[in-house]
């Protein structure tokens, strides 16, 4: 292959590159700027009193509860028997209600009996907990009901939280969790949602943390979540309320002197952490410093690129044809009286 085309070669597959990862950066960067975030900011205690008060509308959320306990590691789930007592404490609350365990078997069966164009995806990912985010959303999207994370418990009753077609938790510190969702059957949102998740499932990122959250976990739903907003003109303040949007944030602040949750309590959990998770953690502390650093680093990238094709292309072009110049006047200059065969060699290569 000649050098130029070589060189072109690799200054296309640079730029490309950058291009990609500027578009990723840039969308990691418009999730973690999007506060406050789209829907409607509703306290539990709002909540609870509108649900005492009769002004809460119609109940259309199924009384379902979905948790899932998939064992990845073979060796047993940390936390088993904490877990357990909180999930006693959701029963104990919600009498009457439909109660599913998802296990790592049933959860690929439904997958492949209800969305067999997902099961590809689904055996693909590289991190068990990827397959967990994944089901939360189609048990929501297919049967409607509430998730609940094993590490989360029940304070109250959450008959509550059923007149609101689809919500989720706002800890008003950073994206959206997906420790506790609920929604209606088949809404638009969970459809959006599940038919967007084998298109981040091809980048791979050094950091697991990156591409569990990413791909499937809670920078992936808050995307989402502001994605479906934009698209159906959610985020004006003036859009009319309909049964597809907006739709709700349930503030759950963990901070020293923010309002006591209502409905649910927290246990032990993060058995998914990776090494890579205490530097994302910080990160998340200082959100604001590492998103300007991150642009810096992007344009630097960018002023990098351009100064590598000038070199290469440009200025290298320009230098060929000075240097071509500049032997066949030393030729023209030394050699007045060739040979023949010095003549053959010179025009063969140009030089006169």
């Amino acid at each position: 292959m000649p050098l130029r085309v070589r060189s072109l070669s690799i200054i296309f597959v640079l730029l490309l590159t950058i291009y990609t990862l500027a578009v990723h950066i840039t969308n990691i960067v418009h999730i973690f700027s999007s506060e406050p975030y789209s829907g409607i900011a509703l306290s539990q205690s709002a909540i609870r009193d509108a649900y005492i008060n009769g002004t809460a509308g119609e109940a259309v959320i199924p009384k379902r509860i979905h948790q899932i306990y998939h064992d990845w590691s073979g060796r047993g789930v940390p936390h088993t028997a904490q877990w357990m007592r909180l999930r006693a404490s959701c029963i104990d609350r919600t009498s009457g209600w439909i109660h599913k365990l998802w296990s790592a078997s049933e959860s690929r069966e439904f997958i492949q009996r209800e969305y067999p164009w997902f099961l590809s995806t689904y055996d693909s990912y590289r991190y068990p907990i990827q397959r967990v985010d994944a089901i939360k959303y189609f048990a929501l999207r297919h049967y409607g009901g509430i998730y609940i994370d094993f590490d989360n418990g029940c304070l109250e009753s959450l008959e509550p939280l059923r007149h609101y077609p689809v919500f989720t938790t706002d800890t008003n510190q950073g994206p959206l969790p997906t420790n506790l969702l609920g929604a209606v059957p088949q809404h638009p949102y969970y459809k959006f949602l599940t038919d967007s998740l084998p298109s981040r499932n091809w980048l791979y990122w050094p950091f697991p943390y990156i591409t569990i959250n990413y791909a499937s976990g809670r920078w992936f739903h808050t995307d989402m979540w502001e994605r479906y907003h934009r698209k159906n003109g959610y985020r004006n303040v003036n859009q009319p309320q309909d049964a597809n949007g907006p739709l709700y944030r349930v503030i759950m602040d963990r901070r020293r002197g923010a309002e006591p949750w209502v409905f649910w309590n927290e246990g032990a959990g993060r058995t998914w952490e990776n090494w890579d998770n205490s530097v994302f953690s910080w990160i998340s502390d200082h959100a604001t410093t590492v998103v300007r650093i991150a642009v810096a680093v992007s344009m630097l990238l960018t002023v990098l690129t351009g100064a590598i094709v000038w070199k290469c292309c440009l200025r290298g072009r320009k230098e060929g044809m000075k240097t071509k110049a500049g032997l066949k006047t030393a030729v023209s200059l030394l050699s007045p009286e060739m040979t023949q065969s010095e003549h053959s060699f010179a025009k063969k290569n140009d030089l006169v």
